[in-house]
């Protein structure tokens, strides 16, 4: 991959070298065609040597998406993952649970590392922005079908969005382009995306605008239940809510200095524990983390180590039906043996 640096280097290359022959055939002094030969080799050295870190490091980062992206149990085809959610069917709403649970799973641990939502947001500063809209898409005979007003419903359902209240909804930023900013450019995604194409459908959209993160807060002074109104508090949401792409948290977890993939994938069976624990379960864990450590060891050992003993140790330290969860830390640890080793 090329960026500014290496094409500076290159072009430097080129002209340097260039201007070393010319000087040669122009019969100039030999030292000058030298030095400016020189100094193209220094600048291919230095565009080869600039390439090749950034390939180093774009190589980590997708190793950390596909890590992230495995614990979250997410799928790369939307289109699929929009028919599964068609479904609506135990299997489906049973993935889902797990998808939220594994999600919680990974927002805990993080959090304990210092790299929560706020975090950020405060890493991504202005540029971080959420759709708000206000649409209604009936479903009568006068507007759209049953079946349209769940097309939209379902185009809506995968962007991730929340209800504020009624017909107000917020979109998390992963779903949206942030590079977006003029109004036409806004029409066309929610043209796309939520229409996903379509002209036929029967709708009233009273508004829909982006939002910096950096600026929206909300507050809830009214001292009334309002659940039974469905309403919600921005702020909650996007407690809630992974905020950013996969892509975009593994760059983050790779420039932080509050914490190291890496490191934490070699010695923390916290992070094994992700994909397959329940809530209590990882309670339990987290609170015995490091005599569970030192019964098991790290990564590598776990990897080596008999399910029945994991389950064995996990059980004595209160985390209850620890036979699947005992297999799935298993062979998590398998799989981050080998991805430690690429990472070498």
């Amino acid at each position: 991959m090329f960026n500014k640096k290496n094409i500076l280097f290159y072009a430097g290359f080129f002209l340097m070298t260039l201007s070393g022959i010319i000087s040669f055939l122009l019969d100039m002094p030999v030292l000058l065609s030298l030095l400016s030969f020189f100094v193209g080799v220094v600048s291919l050295a230095g565009g080869e040597k600039e390439r090749k870190q950034l390939t180093r490091k774009e190589e980590r980062v997708a190793t950390y998406e596909r890590i992230l992206a495995e614990i979250l149990g997410e799928k790369e085809n939307l289109e699929e993952d929009l028919k599964q959610v068609k479904k609506k069917n135990k299997e489906v709403q049973l993935e889902k649970q797990q998808k939220s649970q594994r999600f919680s799973n990974l927002k805990r641990f993080l959090e304990r590392k210092g790299i929560d939502p706020a975090y950020i947001v405060e890493e991504y500063g202005e540029s971080l922005k959420a759709p708000l809209l206000v649409l209604t898409h009936f479903n009568s005979p006068k507007h759209n079908s049953e079946k349209d007003a769940e097309f939209i419903h379902d185009n809506l359902d995968k962007l991730g969005s929340q209800s504020l209240q009624g017909a107000t909804r917020v979109i998390p930023p992963r779903s949206i382009d942030q590079d977006i900013e003029s109004k036409s450019e806004l029409e066309s995604w929610f043209e796309s995306e939520i229409l996903g194409g379509r002209k036929d459908l029967n709708y009233r959209l009273e508004l829909l605008s982006l939002v910096s993160l950096s600026e929206v807060f909300g507050r809830d002074e009214s001292r009334e239940d309002t659940d039974g109104f469905g309403s919600e508090i921005i702020n909650n949401i996007f407690e809630e809510d992974p905020v950013i792409k996969t892509k975009d948290l593994a760059h983050l977890l790779d420039e932080t200095d509050r914490f190291s993939l890496k490191d934490e994938l070699r010695k923390n069976i916290v992070l094994l524990s992700i994909p397959y624990a329940s809530e209590k379960q990882l309670e339990e864990i987290i609170r015995n983390q490091t005599k569970i450590q030192n019964e098991i060891g790290d990564t590598i050992q776990i990897s080596n180590t008999n399910v029945d003993k994991i389950e064995e140790t996990l059980s004595d330290f209160n985390v209850s039906n620890a036979d699947k969860l005992s297999k799935g830390i298993r062979e998590e640890a398998n799989q981050a043996k080998a991805i430690l080793e690429s990472l070498e």
